[in-house]
């Protein structure tokens, strides 16, 4: 499987109130926000196998208990995201997801 994905910060401590966790930023995003802090992601489109934000959660297990998926909007990504979370559960990791709310019946 390929997901449109950009990068990961491996150790963030601003992104889960009171934990370490890693973020996974998805490119591409139904909104314009002027104040959209990852603007560069917005129409960014590159598909990459799903291997490598998976060793981006595994690099990362030793220093955070926990993944938050990001973006641009990761909702947009439904198959990779279930698959990435589903991956971090098993691992052990708690999972939460950034979402701008725009795709309401996926929340």
């Amino acid at each position: 499987m390929e997901v449109n994905y950009s990068s990961s910060v491996s150790v963030s401590t601003v992104d889960w109130y009171g934990r370490a966790s890693t973020v996974l930023f998805f490119n591409q995003c139904p909104f314009r926000c002027p104040y959209c802090q990852n603007h560069e992601l917005l129409e960014k489109n590159e598909l990459i196998d799903i291997s490598v934000p998976k060793q981006d959660i595994i690099k990362s297990i030793p220093f955070v208990s926990a993944v938050v998926f990001s973006g641009g909007e990761p909702l947009l990504h439904m198959n990779g995201l279930l698959e990435l979370a589903s991956f971090a559960k098993e691992k052990g990791l708690l999972v939460g997801v950034e979402t701008n709310g725009f795709f309401d019946e996926s929340i």
